[in-house]
Formats: structure tokens, C-alpha cells, sequence
């Protein structure tokens, strides 16, 4: 979302600069950068903003929590805009350089290296400002958060962001994908809590690290947030859920981030380096990381702690009265989290029961109303509204249940949590009573496994619903369409409400149907029906192979055709690389208007080896 770059039609630059040729900006080598002038945006009265503002409008309205700008884009490569004569002589007057003196962009970049960085970078900042009134004007709830490296000197010159002067303007900072600076980055951001990344993109990750590094941002920021896409797993979710829940149960520990490791050390009194600290108030959260592969012991002291001070192992509960010193056990790559507060007598509230989704063993959720970190719960359910013959799970020590085997299949269950304190053992009420249903496998109730029949499995790529499209303009609008069909196969409608484009993949991210098995010697094909109301829809599919570790290592792009009222085919060729393993689909279609996409297919075929191809052209010769 910047009108500052030429990007693909987030906003209609190009039209504005038909009319405005004038206002077209240059690059470092003089060459034209079809983005508005930036002297010309700084303008207050700039007209281009009304446009900017009407495509904001619609994006808000269709996503009105948060809008994200992501901003990487440096102020000194040979395609860097700002370097127009108009931008120059505005950066002239605003730095007082003499108008004897030569500004032509490697001048400036000699020169005035430094003057340029800070002119630059405020006018970046000017520019979320501006965003930051029209996006409060649309919407005064919606959450304006900008991304970009943290704090560091070199940050200007390759992003074009100095914090000092884009925090103001944004409601919430976030940065990636390494641990950076973020102490440095919250002070010029003049934020207490920032967003730390890590970024799970298609590297092979080793996914038993996940809960380690997740942690780590968590804590060294107050925040945190995983750029993903591809090869995770339940290592990965797991980990993220963990981590979310302890910030929602300490957020106070989160948004006023106070860190002080001195306070635990090991047994003998030497510094711990595998720990970390947090305080709110007389109260402390202890981290304790095992960075190794194997199961570990550990143990340390806690200093300068309150009287009356107790402590709770946050995942089971379990209290130490003596919270002086402690021993632990902890599994490879894995965080431990300790909670240290005060004994208390106050009663806790009862516990708000969430909406359970229809399964055979559902999962119940809850929420508490107060601090569920030093709480455990009591969970009842049972057939008879009057709780009559129940069953009683005790010590739930977090505020999720997965049901299991004793739960009857297609019957209707009521069921009520009550939290329990953990220091003072005091009950709440109990919550209200909400209801969930069992979806009924086979004849009998209580038959767990049913064999399937043996029939073939569709891979989920066949279907374009289970697709991701994860690329290109959020205003997209995709629906199934019965009623447009080629052949038997319904087609998927995607409206672009202005010039714009989007990426479908058919991998979202995880193993099995959704990637196509690839074998050596095997030439492949990938081939998908269109049509469009438009005239100038454009579409092209592709291939990206993948090795064994889900790696991608090449894409494939066959050849863009216009797609027209009539029913056209849209297809790849390719060989894969020899150590491809595996493939995901994809097409990129582009243009203002409604595309249909239907009846994906792919094929693959051995090709023969070079010899036997001599061989049969040898043998066609002598005929």
C-alpha cells in the first residue's frame, strides 16, 4: 500500500500520472519511476490522496481491524525513486545547501549522504502520517501498524525507515526477522512493546526450534509474529499457541516490558545465560530455555524476592512454596515458565465458556476473566441438563479440554468449567451452562474407528476451494460459481476491482494431497481452463518444484495468454530439476474485471534418456 512505489496497482499511480506526466518521479540514474512525485505527495492538497483515500475506504470496509503497511524500500539503490528535479530542490531548500552548489544524485549521495538519509526518511515518516489521518478518518477503531527492520545505522539508507519518525504515527511497530535491536527500536519508536518477527518461509526450518525462537521474540520485544508459509506442523502451532496464551494471561508483564535477568542465577551464584526475566510490580516471570537437543536438568535461585512470594510452574501448576531456590526438568528446545506472585485470599470469577465447534471429540475452550496464569479448572459435563451422572475432570491446568474416547458419539452434552485458585485452593462459581454435540460415526455410538472403504483419494489440489491465495490484492473477491461451469466442474469466480492481480496456489502450507509427487525423468504438465468478462484478464500458470526438505528450488511459468468469453486452456510444460521431490500449482491472473478458473489438471510422463532419444532419431534417419 504505497503510492511512493510502483508496485502492482495497489493504487491507480499510472492513470494520475497519464494527466500529470510532469509529476513523474526518477530514479538515482535519471530514469522515470512511474510513482508520483514525492515533493508533489508531501503536498497537503495533492490530489492523488483523494484516490488513495477512496481504494482505502474499500479495503477498510471489507477488513476494518488493522491495516498493515510493510515498508522496505532503500533511499540509495540505482532504482530508488525521490530523485526527480522537483524532490531535489525540495531536499535543497529544506537542508538550506546553496543553489551554487551541484545536486545531481551521485553529488547528493558524496556529499551529502547523511542530509539526504534524514530527508528521506522524514518524508517516509510524512507519509504515514498521512495514511495514519485517513485511515482514523475511514475508521477512528481500525489499528495502523507499519513493518520494517529494527533500529540499526544501516536501516535508513537500505529500508528508508528511521522509527524516530514513523512510530509516532502508527499504533503498533513491528519488525524482522532476526533478534535486531529492539531496546533501540522501542526508543526511537517511542513505543513500550513492539512486534518481533521470525520468518518460516520455505527454508527448510528446523521445527523443533520453533517453541525457542518464539519465546525469544516474545520476550526480547513484547510481541511477536512468524511471516509463514509452507512446510509447518504441529511443532509450529503448538509453540505459537503456548506463546500466545501466556501473553494473554500476563499482558501486563508484556505491555510495560521490563526486563531484569540479575534476578535468578545458578546454584553457585554465576549468571544463567539460558534465562530470562520479566517483572510487573512484586511480581516476576522466569524463562528458562533448554537450547540443546536433549532433556536437560536445571536449576536456579531467585533473588530479591517479597515475602509471602510463591511460585507456580505456569504448564502443570504445580506450586513451590519455596521459591528460593528450584529444580526442574526440561525436554529438548522446549521453554519452561515460572510465575512468581503473592499468596492472596481473593476469589476467583467464574470462567466464560466459548462457542464448541461440531466434532466427534470437540475441543472445549473457555476464557477467564481475571489472570489465568496462577488458576486451574474444574470441568463437568454430562447428558442431563441437571447434571445428574456426570463425569469431573479436575486440575485442568489451562483453559482448553480436548475430549476423548468416554465422550458418546452423536449425543448431546451440557457442560460447565469453575476456576480454581492454585495458592489458596478457593473455587469459583460455576460458569453458565453451554451445550456441544458429538457428529455420530458408524452404527454404534461408541465404536471409535471405523475403517474407511477402499476408495481412491482425490488430491485437495483438484478442488480450487482448498487453494491458498495468499498473493495480490486483498480486495479480491473469490466464490464459487455453479452456475459457470467447464465440463462437470463448477468454476471459481475471482472479481478484481481494479487494475490488480492475484497468485492461487494449490499448497497451503502442509504435507500430503496438496503437493504433487514428482519423479526424475518424468516431464510434467499443468494445464487449467479460463474464461473472462473483461477484455484484457490476463493468466499464466506455473509450477514450483520443491526438494526433500520442501525447499522450493525452481518455478516454472508457461506462457501468459488474454483470457475472453470463450473458454481457453492455460498451460505449463516443464522438466524438473533433479532433485525435486515434489510440486505445488499455481496461476497469476491480472487485469480489472471477473476471471472463471476451473478443472485444474496435471500430468506427468517419463521422458527417455539422452541415448535412447539418439538412438530412436538414428533410427528414424534410416527409414
Amino acid at each position: 500500500m504505497l503510492p511512493t512505489l510502483e508496485i502492482p496497482y495497489s493504487f491507480p499511480h499510472k492513470k494520475y500520472l497519464k494527466k500529470h506526466p510532469e509529476l513523474i518521479e526518477r530514479n538515482r540514474k535519471g530514469e522515470k519511476v512511474y510513482t508520483v512525485c514525492l515533493a508533489e505527495l508531501m503536498k497537503d492538497d495533492c490530489p492523488f490522496w483523494k484516490d488513495v483515500e477512496k481504494i482505502l475506504d474499500q479495503f477498510i470496509k471489507k477488513h476494518p481491524d488493522i491495516v498493515l503497511w510493510d515498508y522496505e524500500y532503500g533511499i540509495a539503490k540505482p532504482n530508488a525513486a525521490g530523485y526527480s528535479e522537483k524532490n531535489i530542490e525540495l531536499f535543497r531548500k529544506i537542508k538550506n545547501i546553496s543553489v551554487n552548489k551541484k545536486l545531481a544524485p551521485e553529488d547528493i549521495l558524496k556529499n551529502y549522504p547523511k542530509e539526504w538519509e534524514d530527508f528521506r526518511c522524514r518524508q517516509n515518516g510524512g507519509f504515514f502520517k498521512k495514511y495514519k489521518n485517513i485511515i482514523k478518518k475511514i475508521n477512528p477503531k481500525c489499528k495502523f501498524m507499519a513493518y520494517s527492520a529494527y533500529q540499526l545505522p544501516s536501516t535508513m539508507t537500505r529500508y528508508g525507515v528511521d522509527w524516530r519518525y514513523i512510530g509516532p504515527h502508527v499504533d503498533i511497530v513491528s519488525c524482522g526477522y532476526g533478534r535486531g535491536r529492539p531496546d533501540a527500536t522501542r526508543k526511537a519508536a517511542g513505543k513500550k512493546y513492539l512486534m518481533g518477527g521470525w520468518l518460516v518461509y520455505g527454508r527448510g526450518k528446523n521445527m523443533n526450534q520453533c517453541e525457542k525462537v518464539i519465546f525469544t521474540r516474545l520476550i526480547d520485544c513484547g510481541a511477536f509474529m512468524v511471516f509463514g508459509s509452507f512446510i509447518q506442523d504441529g511443532r509450529f502451532f503448538g509453540a505459537a499457541s503456548k506463546a500466545a496464551s501466556v501473553a494473554a494471561d500476563f499482558e501486563k508483564f508484556f505491555l510495560n516490558l521490563k526486563r531484569n535477568d540479575s534476578l535468578v542465577c545458578s546454584p553457585n551464584g554465576k549468571p544463567l545465560g539460558n534465562a530470562a526475566v520479566l517483572t510487573n510490580g512484586n511480581e516476576r516471570l522466569v524463562f528458562l530455555f533448554n537450547r540443546s537437543s536433549k532433556k536437560c536438568d536445571f536449576a536456579f535461585k531467585n533473588l530479591s524476592f517479597p515475602q509471602n512470594t510463591i511460585a507456580i510452574d505456569y504448564d502443570t501448576k504445580q506450586l513451590f512454596k519455596k521459591p528460593s531456590e528450584i529444580k526442574t526438568e526440561l525436554e529438548p528446545y522446549k521453554v519452561k515458565i515460572f510465575y512468581f506472585t503473592q499468596k492472596s485470599s481473593a476469589i476467583p470469577m467464574p470462567p466464560r465458556l466459548l462457542k464448541v465447534k461440531s466434532r466427534h471429540w470437540p475441543a472445549l475452550r473457555w476464557s477467564d476473566p481475571i489472570n489465568s496464569g496462577r488458576h486451574k479448572y474444574i470441568l463437568e459435563y454430562s447428558t442431563n441438563s441437571d447434571f445428574e451422572k456426570s463425569e469431573l475432570i479436575k486440575n485442568i491446568p489451562n483453559t482448553v479440554f480436548q475430549t476423548g474416547q468416554s465422550i458418546l458419539l452423536g449425543e448431546k452434552y451440557f457442560w460447565r468449567v469453575k476456576s480454581v485458585d492454585a495458592v489458596n485452593d478457593k473455587e469459583s462459581a460455576w460458569s453458565e451452562v453451554s451445550e456441544f454435540a458429538t457428529s455420530e460415526i458408524g452404527e454404534n455410538k461408541k465404536d471409535a474407528l471405523i475403517k474407511p472403504e477402499k476408495t481412491a483419494i482425490q488430491p485437495s489440489w483438484l478442488n480450487l476451494e482448498t487453494w491458498s491465495y495468499p498473493w495480490g490484492t486483498a480486495l479480491a473477491e473469490i466464490i464459487k460459481s455453479n452456475s459457470v461451469k467447464h465440463g462437470q466442474s463448477p468454476a471459481l469466480k475471482i472479481t478484481l476491482p481494479y487494475e490488480s492481480y492475484i497468485y492461487g496456489m494449490s499448497w497451503q502450507g502442509a504435507y500430503g494431497s496438496q503437493l504433487v509427487e514428482i519423479k526424475a525423468n518424468e516431464e510434467c504438465e499443468f494445464s487449467i481452463w479460463t474464461k473472462s468478462n473483461a477484455p484484457n484478464m490476463k493468466i499464466k500458470a506455473g509450477i514450483w518444484f520443491l526438494n526433500k526438505k520442501g525447499v522450493r528450488i525452481r518455478l516454472a511459468l508457461g506462457k501468459q495468454i488474454i483470457s475472453d468469453k470463450n473458454w481457453s486452456i492455460c498451460t505449463v510444460k516443464a522438466k524438473p530439476p533433479k532433485n525435486a521431490r515434489s510440486a505445488f500449482l499455481l496461476f497469476h491472473a491480472s487485469g480489472k474485471g471477473s476471471i472463471w478458473i476451473s478443472g485444474p489438471k496435471f500430468n506427468s510422463k517419463k521422458t527417455p534418456p539422452p541415448s535412447e532419444i539418439v538412438k530412436e532419431k538414428n533410427k528414424t534417419a534410416k527409414h
